[in-house]
């Protein structure tokens, strides 16, 4: 909880490679996300043993410290993000239709239609497609939610 706090304060959202933080498992319950790729540099921190943070720069010295317990930093990566792409509005167009109450997808695509660390623009894209074609979408009191049997598409990034 105190680390929680912590890195809500210091304005880092987190990703422990849980489903409910990760953008393509899709549970439209929230999300949270700052300026998109395009509108203001953001990276990905993977530690060594587990969990991923997302910074601003400079991004060398924040993931340093938040990989400091977690075995050392394993890597850092742009965000990769899909916001102003066909796939992202068609996405957000199927989630917002339904004019569920809470944060519409397009008020927070920073956070829906960005990939999680590893992912490439395509597969980022190919997600968002497959999701707005085969997504079911459904409200609840407060927000809106999506399933779809779509995977990672990590093929699509091979080099």
């Amino acid at each position: 909880m105190k680390l929680a706090c912590l890195l809500l304060a210091s304005s880092v959202v987190i990703s422990t490679g849980c489903s409910d933080d990760d953008p393509s498992a899709d549970d439209g319950s929230g999300g949270s996300g700052g300026e998109s790729a395009s509108g203001s540099e953001k990276w990905w921190c993977t530690c060594a043993e587990g969990g991923s943070v997302q910074v601003d720069p400079p991004a060398e010295s924040q993931c340093a410290s938040f990989c400091q317990d977690l075995g050392g930093m394993l890597s850092v990566e742009p965000v990769i993000s899909a916001v102003g792409t066909a796939e992202c509005d068609a996405f957000c167009a199927a989630a917002d239709a339904l004019g569920c109450p809470g944060d519409s997808c397009k008020s927070k695509e920073d956070f829906w239609c960005e990939g999680t660390p590893g992912d490439c623009m395509e597969a980022v894209k190919a997600q968002l497609q497959c999701k707005a074609e085969m997504g079911e979408f459904s409200c609840d009191d407060d927000s809106w939610q999506s399933s779809a049997p779509c995977g990672t598409f990590e093929e699509l990034c091979a080099e």
